[in-house]
């Protein structure tokens, strides 16, 4: 009978290994930002730069920065003569990636600067892992009013219709959603009438979600993307995940006829942070975008 249990106990305690080292590469972090803004910035703008500065700030204290110096070249025409111009762009970037809040952010906005303009802080709390090199890279672009790449932008109008172009180098599976300023999550992609967790997509082959003259039988009937809103800058961010495995949406929940399937953004993050521990190779890309009126 003790034989049996310590054979018992050994299995166990193998069984529980790696899940007690996907455990210990999560770390709960915590971080705070002051966000500076000027004549340009709404509240809006201001509390998410300040959010995504926190976010920043909790990372690079827990798992440091890697600097790096990229040079673009640009051609400029004008009155007929040629120009190239060279421009060096530091970048120092955070060597973690942020799973999840663990807690709601929070905001105080500081008295406003001699010219009126807004200072934000924020403060976060979340878990947050190592970069790993496993992490599946893709293309994605967010595009406005046409389905070409030169249509890219972050910035929409009132009425302007929104395509997502992607692009991955290995077969997979593909998913978006929608964070909104209301902190509920929507799904735009699988399509609305798709019963699967996630798109099925093949290598080095360019997809256009969102329009219907490039939609595929395979992935449903198109749905097609119209931003609106009431408020005079709104800023809404995008989530464009893509895993080589497949993988399971998160429960979501009809809101209106015609519109998104929704959760939470807590269940939404919580979703995500799962998901992301039970597979190491999907990767996120988020791109923030504004609409005005």
């Amino acid at each position: 009978m003790k034989r049996n249990l310590f054979h018992t106990l050994i299995i166990l305690m193998l069984a529980l290994c790696p899940l007690i080292a996907v455990a210990d590469s999560v770390k709960n972090v915590s971080g705070e930002y002051t966000f500076y803004g000027d004549s340009h910035h709404s509240p809006a703008q201001c509390r998410q730069a300040a959010y995504e500065g926190a976010v920043a700030s909790a990372l690079a204290r827990e798992f440091g920065t890697a600097f790096t110096q990229t040079i673009t070249q640009q051609e400029n025409f004008n009155s007929g003569s040629e120009s190239t111009s060279f421009d060096a762009l530091n970048i120092s970037e955070v060597k973690g990636e942020w799973l999840s809040d663990t807690r709601e952010p929070e905001y105080e906005t500081l008295p406003a600067d001699k010219d009126g303009n807004l200072i934000v802080r924020c403060r976060v709390w979340g878990k947050a892992r190592a970069i790993s090199n496993e992490a599946a890279d893709f293309e994605a672009l967010v595009l406005r009013n046409g389905t070409d790449k030169r249509n890219a932008a972050t910035g929409f109008k009132s009425g302007d219709d929104m395509f997502l172009q992607f692009r991955a180098p290995l077969d997979g599976s593909v998913a978006v959603y929608l964070l909104g300023n209301d902190r509920m999550v929507y799904r735009l992609l699988p399509y609305m009438d798709f019963n699967g967790g996630a798109i099925n997509v093949r290598h080095d082959t360019e997809y256009i979600f969102f329009s219907p003259a490039d939609g595929r039988r395979e992935h449903g009937t198109v749905d097609e993307m119209t931003l609106y809103t009431d408020e005079p800058v709104e800023r809404n961010r995008i989530y464009v995940i893509f895993s080589p495995n497949p993988f399971n949406r998160p429960v979501d929940h009809f809101t209106a006829e015609g519109a998104p399937r929704s959760l939470s953004y807590r269940d939404f993050t919580g979703w995500l942070q799962k998901s992301r521990l039970a597979d190491k190779k999907m990767g996120v890309k988020m791109i923030n975008i504004d609409i005005t009126q």
